[in-house]
């Protein structure tokens, strides 16, 4: 029986495993581990996996695929425990944001023998507990996948099969590429979160402000939450990525601040572009320049790994409903 092993320490592990056990795959044990008592009693609650195990030598024991859902500040401890113990042959993926220094840790830590294949699921929505999770959160969403050069055709199928099964589509990319650009989408918001907070806390004021923060604020600042050790990770992990995307968010804020000082016209217009780049991101309507016809490096990749007839498999570009719903109009 095939062994597919998942250590997690979040909702996504927990909806892996939901989404492989509905699957009802053939002769394949689904099987979970994590350090956290917490995690282990909701997956027992949740039935998300076939068996748990606490010791991480008995959970990925001739385990053919091996999930990686944890924190990046742990994700370099967790390649060297399993490099001396993993099996020949296996594959290991992670969920990870930042693929560079992963990649890098993979190489220099595990086996020639193991096949590892950065992943990085782009969630639609987070999942505010670990109760939360469920089987259909991946479905339709892009999946990053990074290739490392190690890993064989097979085992890219194998992960590109795994996201057929949860519904997933691949989105095959260049390590650097994706942390330059997760450093905007993801990194960036995180430290304007912080910022935001700092900003508003500091000063003798909060200690009455406090009592105006609703659901704007509170939505704003959820990101402050996160934890701080993995805060500074995401930062250090790619600082020169995040320094350029805040050198472009300073640019823009002073931009708004001397619009509004100044009562200057433009201002409602910067308004309106943003929510019109808003709702076409929203509606999936964000267009690629008319001039770039050349196949996307992640294209070329995927092609190159899985063969054109799978890649248009997963390649759902359709041309219907191509509507202005985007444009601003005043109510």
């Amino acid at each position: 029986m095939d062994r597919i092993t998942i250590i997690g320490e979040t909702s996504m592990a927990l909806s892996i495993g939901l989404a492989l056990k509905s699957a009802n795959l053939p002769n394949t044990e689904i099987v979970g581990s994590s350090g956290d008592k917490r995690v282990l009693s909701t997956a027992k609650d949740l039935d998300a996996y076939d068996k748990i195990f606490t010791r991480l030598g008995d959970a990925i024991d001739e385990s053919k695929l091996i999930v990686i859902d944890i924190p990046f500040s742990d994700m370099r401890d967790m390649l060297e425990a399993l490099g001396p113990v993993v099996d020949e042959g296996c594959i290991i993926t992670d969920t990870s944001f930042s693929k560079v220094q992963v990649m890098k840790w993979a190489a220099d830590i595990l086996p020639e023998t193991v096949h590892f294949v950065g992943g990085h699921p782009l969630m639609n929505k987070p999942l505010p507990s670990l109760a939360d999770a469920n089987a259909e959160i991946f479905k339709g969403i892009n999946y990053c996948l990074m290739p490392s050069p190690s890993a064989s055709e097979d085992a890219v199928k194998t992960l590109a099969n795994l996201l057929e099964i949860l519904k997933a589509k691949p989105l095959f990319m260049d390590p650097k590429e994706h942390d330059s650009y997760t450093s905007a989408m993801e990194v960036l918001p995180l430290v304007l979160s912080s910022a935001m907070m700092s900003a508003v806390s500091k000063g003798e004021s909060w200690r009455e402000m406090y009592k105006l923060a609703g659901s704007k604020f509170s939505e704003y600042s959820l990101l402050a939450a996160e934890d701080p050790i993995d805060s500074e990770a995401y930062c250090l992990a790619n600082a020169e990525g995040i320094i350029y995307w805040l050198d472009q968010m300073i640019t823009e804020l002073y931009s708004y601040r001397n619009m509004i000082k100044n009562e200057d016209d433009e201002l409602v217009t910067s308004f309106v572009q943003s929510w019109e780049n808003r709702k076409k991101w929203e509606i999936g309507q964000v267009i690629p320049s008319p001039e770039s016809t050349l196949p996307t490096s992640g294209e070329t990749m995927a092609a190159a790994f899985l063969g054109d007839r799978l890649l248009r498999r997963f390649r759902q570009i359709s041309d219907n409903d191509k509507t202005d719903s985007w444009k601003y109009i005043k109510r």
